[in-house]
């Protein structure tokens, strides 16, 4: 399923909080949670390219190539720890993106942690009808 090719209103918190996410991602210290109710992998050759309930980890070591456009945040990233397995190119559109936490330690993210949240963002993935 394509993202709506309407952009809508991009949330300008939202906006600073990934531009700064992208400016600290060659910092070692800096760890991020983008939580959105889905996202979508981009010129893949998947059955479904949508990906409901996912967290994205960003961080030096597991994203590379951020970019905006007008329907989201795009960048590769790993889905698997296997060394041999390539990155995958991922958007997640703004209008999905939920919260965003940041964490100098990295490992659990906790509530303080929260940098960017509009929990009327999060909705839970179409259950297919049997």
């Amino acid at each position: 399923m394509p993202t709506d090719p309407t952009p809508q209103p991009v949330d300008l918190h939202l906006l600073n909080v990934l531009k700064q996410l992208t400016a600290d991602t060659p910092d070692s210290n800096c760890h991020y949670m983008i939580s959105a109710s889905y996202f979508e992998f981009v010129d893949s050759d998947r059955t479904h390219t949508r990906q409901y309930m996912c967290p994205i980890y960003v961080h030096q070591d597991s994203a590379s190539n951020i970019d905006f456009d007008e329907q989201g945040i795009l960048l590769d990233t790993f889905f698997s720890p296997e060394k041999e397995t390539p990155a995958e190119r991922i958007r997640i559109p703004y209008d999905q993106i939920y919260q965003v936490a940041k964490s100098q330690t990295g490992g659990m993210f906790v509530d303080e942690d929260s940098v960017y949240q509009d929990l009327s963002k999060f909705k839970m993935p179409p259950i297919p009808k049997s």
